[in-house]
């Protein structure tokens, strides 16, 4: 197996020591270090690594900024911290970074979690076109940055079940409970009804807790109604074909 390209982003020495130790043990290749936040940008630009650790300590631009910067190539960015909050955790979540991780850490659970992190994103560049003719990619895309809006966390299973129905419903057309759940169970290994039952989790959360301002505009409903999966999902393909103008 070909070891994952790494780049560290960090102007903490601690952190970089502990990434650095982690790396070593499992196998990593690491390209390059530097605490120079738009530095690493351009590193990351030229090699295309497959892994970008950040610390949340950089000589020149926040972690928020670096993930920005990063958000649209197609490394499995991980940040690092010594605390965990729940808005500081939202907004790196949002500005692009697919893992968030405190050190020091159990090392083999962070390796199991960079590896399932790594095979899913590899499904997501998936490129094949929808019926149609709108890029796969992008539309999964527009349905991940929507769900973030809306304040569903990407760390959650839910959120990528839901990306992959919303992409589906609009690739297939197909009926959402014989074909689409299914079709969803099949890619990541579990059961059509689990599908179901993780997607309506994943919409009671951001019911209860989401972008209120959002939810309003998106639904024009009274929130006290939270509903079914099939009208959350419609809305989302909507909002996405209106984004993408896909007919």
């Amino acid at each position: 197996m070909t070891k994952p390209n790494v780049i560290i982003a960090s102007a903490d020495i601690s952190v970089t020591e502990a990434i650095c130790e982690f790396l070593n043990i499992f196998d990593y290749n690491l390209i390059d270090v530097s605490g120079y936040g738009f530095e690493c940008v351009d590193i990351a630009l030229k090699s295309s690594p497959d892994i970008i650790f950040c610390a949340p300590f950089l000589y020149d631009i926040s972690e928020n900024e670096f993930c920005r910067a990063l958000c649209g190539t197609n490394a499995l960015i991980v940040a690092v911290g010594k605390v965990k909050d729940s808005s500081y955790l939202n907004a790196l979540y949002l500005d692009g970074c697919d893992l968030y991780t405190l050190f020091p850490c159990d090392y083999l659970e962070l390796d199991k979690r960079i590896r399932t992190a790594l095979l899913q994103k590899s499904l997501k560049a998936d490129t094949e076109c929808s019926a149609d003719g709108s890029d796969r990619f992008e539309v999964a895309g527009t349905v991940r940055k929507l769900l973030k809006e809306l304040g569903l966390l990407p760390s959650l299973l839910g959120f990528e079940y839901t990306v992959e129905t919303v992409t589906l419903l609009i690739d297939c057309k197909s009926c959402l409970k014989t074909v689409i759940y299914p079709k969803v169970a099949s890619k990541f290994n579990t059961t059509a009804l689990n599908v179901e039952r993780i997607v309506r989790s994943a919409i009671e959360l951001i019911w209860t807790s989401g972008n209120l301002d959002l939810i309003e505009k998106l639904f024009c409903c009274n929130r006290d109604i939270r509903p079914t999966n099939l009208e959350f999902i419609a809305t989302l393909c909507s909002e996405v074909k209106q984004i993408l103008k896909i007919e």
